[in-house]
């Protein structure tokens, strides 16, 4: 199993589609040690995450991953988990932190 480490998490919310679909390349200009991908995971699919997480393990990069599109799929929701949690880039896991209106306000 992962070893426990203490982590002061300092980083930023950076848009999957926008600034992640440039490159794995990308991720070694990261600032910080932390980052919070925000889902949904296109382009790609979350079979692109994969290879992210990969190349973010060797660079010691931390992820609080985002689980706020499939929090309410059960089924989804252990398919991610169970996928990506062998990761070491996988710090924590983010599922909401506020209802953000009508359309989720059983969080």
């Amino acid at each position: 199993g992962k070893t426990r480490e203490d982590v002061f998490p300092f980083g930023f919310f950076v848009s999957w589609g926008g600034w992640l679909a440039g490159g794995l390349e990308l991720l070694e200009t990261a600032v910080g040690n932390h980052m919070i991908p925000v889902s949904p995971f296109e382009p790609g699919g979350i079979d692109a995450v994969e290879a992210h997480l990969q190349k973010s393990d060797l660079l010691g990069l931390r992820w609080t991953f985002d689980l706020q599109h499939v929090y309410r799929n059960e089924t989804a929701l252990r398919e991610q988990v169970s996928q990506f949690q062998a990761f070491d880039a996988i710090h924590s896991w983010y599922l909401a932190d506020e209802p953000d209106g009508a359309g989720n306000i059983e969080v």
